[in-house]
């Protein structure tokens, strides 16, 4: 197999299968042809998606006691097979469609559904993938760190892939501890502005960047000096932020602009209190007037109309929340550590089931749906679906 030269940004086809990724250039469109890795092992068509795969302790049921229940012994949610042997960590998921559903993770991995088969791909690069979001199923971003910065044109069967990097490690100056942050927070506005920010650790700052035109091309703009966990926006006219305290090892910062810069040509950013003691992971709206986060120890936070900063929440959990995505103001997922998965119907947090083989407990660090019946979370080496009860 050919030696992986990290941060080059390279896909790998499975078999004859790929996928055609390119550089952003106001919108992922212009390609740079590359030498392909070696194939991955094969992904499997998941063609049952509880087999072999015990119920969760909490499920309520117990071995056969649960055949009648649905797919998943009466859970709300059914592991997936990837078709992947071996221990990858995925970290994130984001799809634009029931079939066009996307997986990074660990060393480099990149997993596509598209509606029967999983299809095996990686970037050249033994690192993580952090996150991966899009504006639409030919414009697809990973992110992993301030060199790698990868934009794909959509999954396509039986094509070459072709792939890029937007790097903007030149703006970051000499340190270069920090040229090697972990890009953990993306967002794709709808009208094609890419965001990304680091959290940061140790003495490193962290940082929030946005895609821009530099000198008549294609470049990247910082947006804050800030430790950033996550981002979301209603548009590009409205965004938010959330992550650690630049200044301190305890609290959340939370920020959100409307769009204006300042004399130099800065953003302008309104700092908002969250109300909290722990950082925020996870970052969700409905629209600008209906915000979720989570974060460390169970903490939810919600803003809605009129309020002047995050309120607090009551959850059934202590657990870390990673994640947070819902398909309406009645319908949000938040996801976290030790399988924890917990549901909003509009009134009230309650926690959701799933079904897990004995003794495998996935820290859940993504999760993404199409719409209220197609949901996803992805943790660990575990992909799990909503079976369609809720909760």
């Amino acid at each position: 197999m050919m030696r992986r030269s990290p941060w080059t940004g390279l896909f790998a086809t499975l078999g004859l299968v790929s996928a055609s990724l390119a550089i952003w250039m106001m919108g992922c469109s212009e390609t740079a042809e590359v030498d392909l890795l070696d194939p991955l092992p094969d992904a499997a068509p998941d063609t049952n998606l509880a087999a072999d795969v015990g119920p969760k302790e909490d499920a309520g049921c117990d071995g056969d006691a649960c055949a009648d229940e649905g797919p998943c012994g009466g859970a709300a949610w059914c592991p997936v097979d990837s078709g992947l042997t071996g221990r990858f960590g995925f970290l994130n998921v984001w799809g634009s469609s029931p079939e066009d559903v996307w997986v990074v993770g660990n060393q480099g991995r990149v997993l596509h559904w598209d509606g029967a088969t999983w299809t095996a791909t990686a970037l050249d690069t033994e690192g993580a993938l952090f996150n991966v979001r899009g504006r639409g199923p030919q414009e697809i971003w990973i992110s992993s760190t301030p060199s790698l910065v990868a934009c794909s044109t959509g999954f396509e069967p039986d094509r070459a892939g072709v792939v890029e990097t937007a790097s903007f490690a030149s703006i970051l100056g000499t340190d270069r501890r920090r040229h090697h942050m972990a890009l953990g927070a993306l967002w794709v506005s709808p009208l094609g502005e890419v965001w990304v920010g680091a959290s940061g650790s140790g003495t490193t700052t962290g940082g929030l960047w946005r895609s821009a035109v530099v000198d008549g091309g294609a470049g990247w703009r910082a947006a804050a000096p800030l430790r950033v966990n996550a981002i979301w926006g209603s548009g590009q006219g409205d965004v938010w932020i959330v992550g650690p305290l630049t200044s301190s090892p305890h609290g959340s910062m939370s920020s959100r602009t409307d769009g204006t810069v300042d004399g130099t040509g800065a953003l302008t950013w309104t700092s908002l209190d969250a109300q909290s003691d722990y950082a925020l992971h996870g970052l969700w709206g409905s629209s600008p007037k209906d915000v979720w986060a989570v974060g460390a120890f169970g903490t939810i936070r919600h803003f809605g109309p009129n309020d002047e900063r995050w309120r607090i929440v009551e959850v059934p959990t202590k657990k870390t929340l990673r994640a947070v995505w819902g398909s309406s103001p009645t319908d949000i997922w938040a996801v976290g550590d030790e399988a924890t998965i917990v549901h909003y119907d509009g009134t009230s947090w309650s926690l959701s089931t799933v079904a897990l083989a004995p003794g495998i407990v996935p820290d859940f660090r993504g999760v993404w749906g199409s719409g209220a019946d197609d949901v996803w979370a992805v943790g660990g080496d575990v992909i799990v679906r909503l079976a369609g009860r809720t909760p």
